[in-house]
């Protein structure tokens, strides 16, 4: 989180605007991602597939597809709000823009 934080400030200092970011799932946590999502247009973050998160990816039905890399895969949207912040004990939800 402290490193994010003084990237973000560097960057900020430059005049430079992110307009995506991706992360391993090591950034998948409340802080994290409250930090990304208030500092870039979109982010992309590695997630543990939970039953949330399969339920979430069964109600997509705009998928479209696209080439990767010579291969075909798809790639769809949802809103998904997967993460919360437990060390309160609260669970307070945070919007994660797009999965």
């Amino acid at each position: 989180f402290e490193t994010l934080t003084r990237m973000f400030a560097l960057l900020e200092a430059q005049k430079l605007v992110i307009d995506s970011f991706r992360a391993d799932g090591s950034s998948y946590q409340f802080d994290i991602v409250n930090l990304v999502s208030d500092k870039v247009k979109t982010f992309y973050l590695r997630a543990v597939m939970s039953g949330a998160l399969a339920q979430s990816i069964a109600l997509i039905d705009n998928w479209e597809k696209i080439i990767l890399g010579g291969e075909t895969a798809y790639r769809g949207e949802v809103a998904l709000y997967p993460v919360y912040q437990y060390r309160t004990k609260e669970k307070t939800k945070t919007q994660i823009k797009k999965a």
